[in-house]
């Protein structure tokens, strides 16, 4: 089944950085259908992947577009196994930042 939305771009191309350097770039998602159309992203922690979408969650109605912000940082480059361990253990039991825990409480 082909998607109601449409993505422009479809393909984003994250320059090399240095780390702490950050980048934005907007994409643009167009309802061509006839109906509401709910999006959401999921994305790993901020702390671990360095992206984040604005906004996350939302409702793009029939032939209109909503823009999407995307930032990427860096600064994630310079972590290391002991602190994405850290990062696991302190949201393992909190279901807004433990996906699979949101996943089990929804089914």
């Amino acid at each position: 089944m082909k998607s109601p939305l449409e993505l422009k771009p479809i393909k984003i191309d994250f320059p090399a950085m240095q780390i702490e350097e950050s980048y934005n770039t907007i994409i643009l998602a167009k309802n061509a259908s006839l109906k509401d159309i709910i999006f959401e992203f999921f994305t790993a922690e901020f702390e671990i992947c360095g992206i984040k979408i604005t906004p996350m969650v939302g409702i793009v109605m029939p032939n209109m577009a909503v823009e999407i912000n995307i930032e990427y940082s860096s600064f994630f480059k310079k972590i290391g196994a002991f602190t994405i361990k850290d990062i696991k253990n302190k949201n393992e039991k909190d279901p807004k930042k433990n996906f699979s825990l949101r996943l089990k409480e929804k089914f």
